[in-house]
């Protein structure tokens, strides 16, 4: 019989290292966080760019020298507009280049990112363009849907050296260090968002929101009531400014309107009614408590700590007032009747399409201002709303919307 040949050492350990390399990097691509593609890059003919107008060449000019004294290009046109609001304009957008005139378009080729063109004739005036991007605050608002805010803080730092007055990258920048646990420069974020638009609610409820987290109740409530005097029937404000009260045990029994309020204008919002609880539950009115916890609990049975405070208010109650309670208890249960079909109004008629400036339109590069609202626990917080350049003089202008990280 013919003796079998032995392996070699030598193959035999390269083949068991090959085996421990490839489950290592099997290992590796299992518990590796994925991170999210970077949006596409835009068509080739599709262009991002900020332009500063102005029929007196002396304000061009004067643009000039601060931007060679290091001003950003953006704050110097918004500064200029202002002070010159019949003399100068300027706005900006990602547009396709056959929407804007030839001359702008040719100035546009020569410019790299955040380049600043020579003076360009347009409009019986003179005009500056900066060539920008809405890449990095879209690779942001996608790092930040999938909560991976570190990298969305990054792309938001590049965002605001293009763009140092955009309202809505500030808000989201706040937002990400705040859910990052960087409390204090949230709060400097916030500010800096409100230098350029003072009167948005969703920033000062924000704000709030985030004071409130660092221990700063009495000027938290008053940012709550500055953004509710701006929306008095948004639900949201209305709420958070109930949940600060109550955690400052202040003023209870407005609390509880202002509870009741958001309660009937957003029945589905389970942070809401946990709000009208702990405010009866503070007053002592414990079966209105029992109620309100009960209907957050319908709504969402694993929201944080209802269950717990459901049974305190209960354990609270007499025998005969759980007793009466009952029948309040079932109503609750019950499901409102559907509402009566309505008939169609009939259709208006479509307004004339306006004639298109040879200017650009409004800034529409920010992501949409409709709030997302996201649960566990009140205060509610704001969505970003799209950057805008600062209107010629600062007015007040109350904006909407919803909720939380």
């Amino acid at each position: 019989m013919r003796a079998r040949p032995q392996k070699r050492p030598w193959t035999r350990r390269l083949a068991l290292l090959a085996v421990g390399a490839w489950l290592a990097a099997a290992a590796a691509c299992a518990t590796a966080p994925a991170r999210p593609a970077p949006p596409p890059e835009p068509p080739s003919k599709r262009v991002c760019l900020w332009l500063f107008w102005s029929k007196d060449p002396a304000i061009i000019k004067q643009a000039q020298e601060m931007m060679r004294q290091g001003q950003p290009f953006q704050l110097v046109a918004i500064g200029l507009v202002r002070s010159n609001p019949r003399l100068a304009s300027t706005n900006a957008d990602c547009t396709d280049t056959s929407k804007l005139e030839p001359q702008v378009t040719a100035a546009l080729a020569e410019l790299r990112l955040g380049q600043v063109s020579k003076p360009i004739p347009l409009n019986q005036g003179l005009a500056l363009a900066m060539r920008t991007s809405d890449r990095f605050r879209r690779e942001a608002k996608a790092y930040f849907d999938r909560r991976l805010y570190k990298q969305a803080i990054d792309s938001l730092r590049l965002d605001l050296e293009l763009h140092p007055a955009a309202v809505g990258s500030w808000h989201l920048l706040a937002l990400s260090l705040a859910a990052t646990g960087q409390r204090q420069e949230a709060v400097k974020a916030f500010d800096r968002a409100l230098e350029w638009s003072p009167d948005d609610p969703a920033l000062l409820s924000d704000k709030a929101t985030t004071l409130q987290s660092l221990g700063r109740g009495a000027e938290a409530v008053k940012l709550y009531r500055e953004a509710l005097a701006r929306q008095p029937d948004n639900p949201v404000y209305l709420n958070n400014l109930a949940w600060a009260l109550v955690q400052e045990n202040q003023d209870l029994e407005q609390a509880e309107r202002l509870a009741a309020r958001a309660a009937r204008q957003a029945p589905d919002q389970v942070s809401i009614w946990d709000t009208l609880g702990q405010v009866q539950q503070a007053r002592g009115r414990h079966a209105q408590a029992v109620i309100s916890f009960y209907t957050a609990a319908r709504l969402n049975p694993k929201y944080p700590r209802i269950q717990e405070r459901l049974n305190r208010s209960l354990l609270a109650l007499r025998p005969d007032e759980v007793a009466r309670l009952v029948p309040s208890l079932a109503a609750a249960m019950t499901p409102p009747p559907a509402p009566a079909a309505k008939a169609a109004p009939a259709p208006a008629a479509k307004p004339k399409p306006k004639a298109e400036s040879s200017l650009l339109p409004p800034v529409r590069t920010g992501w949409n201002s409709a709030a997302a609202a996201a649960e566990p626990r009140p205060p509610l917080l704001s969505a970003p709303a799209p950057d805008k350049p600062a209107p010629a003089a600062p007015k007040p202008k109350p904006r909407p919307k919803p909720k939380t990280t």
